[in-house]
């Protein structure tokens, strides 16, 4: 499955009470580790499709 538009973990985070204590710092470097972590498994998607 491939979402045709992203959202940012910040509007997921936002509405969630449990996470207002993390700072835009914070969210940035999960949003960093994130964005990673998709463009690792599209490698994984695309060289899955090509075997």
């Amino acid at each position: 499955y491939k979402p045709a538009k992203r959202k940012k973990v910040e509007e997921y985070l936002k509405v969630q009470g449990r996470f207002r204590h993390l700072t835009q710092q914070q969210i940035d470097e999960i949003q960093d580790e994130i964005d990673k972590e998709w463009r690792e498994l599209e490698k994984v998607n695309v060289s899955a499709v090509t075997i």
